[in-house]
């Protein structure tokens, strides 16, 4: 009994430790913040939260903007809808194994679309559906 307990326990400790570095934590919260008021959006929306831990299921035309500017504003994304693999990677580094976080951006990366609000819906899409690492 007292081994399931021990595995509960740190199953739960390795659960809490899974979010962003309190680096990434404050870029994602101050550029989402940008785009909210950039795109005259409610000041309390819960966008900015939802993108961060890919809960933005509903996909329309102000969510897809949403996502598009902040991919933009944290450079993820280039003004011309290219997904800026190098510069993902680097910011997921900070917390998490660099080759995992590789291997899921470079497939979504190639995932073709025409406007650039729909190429940032679907990458977003795709990194939080085939990501091996917990956020």
């Amino acid at each position: 009994m007292k081994i399931l307990e021990v595995v509960v326990f740190l199953t739960v400790v390795a659960l809490c430790k899974a979010d962003y570095s309190d680096k990434q934590k404050q870029k994602l919260d101050e550029f989402t913040s940008k785009c909210i008021e950039d795109l005259d959006l409610p000041k309390d929306s819960d966008l900015g939260k939802k993108f961060k831990y890919g809960q933005l299921k509903e996909k329309d035309d102000a969510t897809k903007k949403f996502i598009s500017c902040s991919m933009q504003k944290l450079s993820f994304m280039n003004e011309t809808g290219s997904i800026l693999e190098e510069s993902i990677i680097e910011f997921l580094a900070d917390k998490y194994d660099r080759t995992m976080a590789m291997n899921v951006i470079t497939k979504c990366s190639k995932l073709k679309n025409e406007s650039m609000e729909d190429k940032a819906a679907e990458f977003y899409d795709c990194f939080f559906m085939q990501k091996s690492f917990d956020i």
